[in-house]
C-alpha cells in the first residue's frame, strides 16, 4: 500500500551526535556576555548617584556609562574577527572569558564615575565571545546537527537574561537588605555596596574559562600545523610499514 506524505527512514535523517561538554563549554561562555551586560541593570541609576554623591543630572550620567560597554564592544567586534586566525578560539575565549571577569569586579569596587566608565568600556573591548562561539559551534557541528548546536547561544542568553538581573538586584547593598548577615560595617560591601553581584558575575566568567581550558581543544595555528605533520608522518609510516621517528620539533 502506498502511503503519501510519508518516506522510510535512512542514513540521512539520523544527526551527528552532538560534542556535549564542548557545547556546555560554549554555554557558560555565551552566559558570560549576557550576565556581564544585564547585571548591572537593577542597581546602576543607585550606583551612579551613590559614587558621585547626588543625583543631579542622573539621566544623562547613567546613560554615559550604561553605554560605553557598547562603544567599546562595536570597536572590539573586528579585532576578535581577526585574533583567532593567530591565537586560535580557544585562547581568545580564555583571554575574554576571564578579562570579563576582571572588569566585572573593578566596576563592583570603582570609587569614581570615571573609575566605573574605564571598567565597564574595559568589559565591553575584551567581550567577543558571541563571534568566538558561534565560529567554535560551526566547527564542531555539521549539517545534520548545526541548528541543535546554535539554539545553545540563544538558551544561554536567555538563561543569563532572566538570572543576572534577579541576581543584581538581591545582591546589591546586602548591607542595607540583610542586616541580620551582621556584615561588618567597615568591610568591603560598605565601602562598594555594589560590589557582591558583580563578583558573582565574575564567578560566572572564570567558571567558563575554566570549561573553555578543560573541554575545548587547542586550534591554535601552531598547534594545528604539529597534527597535520604527525598525521603527515603516520601516514607515510604506514605506507612504508617502518616506525617513524619521533619529532624534535
Amino acid at each position: 500500500r502506498c502511503t503519501m506524505g510519508t518516506r522510510s527512514p535512512s542514513s540521512d535523517d539520523v544527526a551527528t551526535p552532538l560534542p556535549r561538554l564542548q557545547l556546555l563549554a560554549c554555554m557558560l561562555v555565551m552566559m558570560t556576555v549576557s550576565f556581564q551586560i544585564n547585571v548591572i541593570w537593577p542597581f546602576l541609576p543607585f550606583m551612579v548617584d551613590h559614587i558621585r554623591g547626588t543625583d543631579e543630572n542622573a539621566g544623562f550620567w547613567v546613560g554615559l556609562l550604561a553605554s560605553s560597554y557598547f562603544w567599546t564592544q562595536t570597536v572590539a567586534a573586528f579585532v576578535w574577527g581577526v585574533l583567532p586566525n593567530r591565537f586560535g578560539l580557544k585562547r581568545c575565549m580564555l583571554i575574554s572569558s576571564v578579562g570579563v571577569g576582571v572588569s566585572l569586579v573593578g566596576f563592583g569596587m570603582s570609587d569614581s564615575y570615571w573609575m566605573a566608565v574605564f571598567w565597564r568600556a574595559f568589559g565591553g573591548f575584551l567581550n567577543g565571545n558571541a563571534p568566538l562561539v558561534k565560529s567554535y559551534i560551526a566547527k564542531i557541528t555539521d549539517k545534520s546537527n548545526q541548528a541543535t548546536g546554535f539554539s545553545v547561544i540563544s538558551f544561554s542568553w536567555g538563561i543569563g537574561g532572566l538570572v543576572a538581573p534577579t541576581l543584581g538586584g538581591f545582591l546589591s547593598e546586602p548591607q542595607q537588605k540583610y542586616p541580620a548577615l551582621h556584615l561588618d560595617p567597615n568591610g568591603s560591601f560598605a565601602r562598594w555596596p555594589y560590589l557582591l553581584p558583580c563578583v558573582t558575575a565574575a564567578v560566572v566568567c572564570f567558571l567558563a574559562a575554566l570549561s573553555v581550558l578543560l573541554w575545548v581543544a587547542d586550534d591554535h595555528p601552531a598547534a594545528a600545523q604539529y597534527q597535520r605533520v604527525l598525521a603527515t608522518d603516520a601516514d607515510s609510516s604506514e605506507g612504508t610499514g617502518s616506525t617513524p621517528e619521533p619529532s624534535h620539533c
